[in-house]
């Protein structure tokens, strides 16, 4: 997954979204995936955690 271009389609939501609610959660998502894109080119490890689960913030 290209972490960097779901992180503009994110930013792209928030900025088109009409309630702060909705703005709020695309941009933490957006920056959960240029974390995750920053960690994937700094060669540390995948987002799974040890049972395989997807870490996402809450």
């Amino acid at each position: 997954m290209d972490f960097v271009d779901e992180a503009k389609k994110f930013i792209q939501r928030a900025t088109e979204a009409g309630h702060p609610d909705v703005v709020k959660e695309n941009l933490k998502m957006a920056d959960w995936c240029l974390g995750q894109a920053i960690e994937e080119r700094s060669g540390a490890s995948s987002a799974a955690e040890p049972n395989g689960k997807t870490v996402r913030p809450s």
